[in-house]
């Protein structure tokens, strides 16, 4: 079975934790690399990819120029507003 990676399309910022006007709660999904939508996707590693975002629409962007890159992956529909409801859930930062 191949690692997971977990691409964070969000700005960096908010892959950071800083606190913003759009997340209830900061942070980011532990372990997530920062590939924000909107800059050159960074080399990832080798495994099976997983992109969120804040609600799942901008880690499309991502995953669409990764595919045309020869990299497919897999969005977490849910993304940061789905992970971040529930409290027993781990949360990284680095802010």
């Amino acid at each position: 079975r191949e690692e997971l990676v977990v691409a964070d399309a969000r700005p960096t910022a908010r892959w950071r934790g800083e606190p913003n006007p759009i997340d209830r709660v900061p942070g980011r999904i532990p372990g997530a690399v920062s590939a924000p939508w909107n800059e050159p996707p960074p080399a990832l590693p080798a495994g099976e990819l997983v992109a969120y975002c804040g609600s799942g629409v901008t880690a499309c962007v991502l995953l669409h120029r990764l595919f045309l890159d020869g990299r497919p992956g897999l969005l977490y529909p849910g993304s940061w507003s789905e992970w971040e409801q529930y409290p027993e859930l781990p949360v990284e930062r680095s802010a």
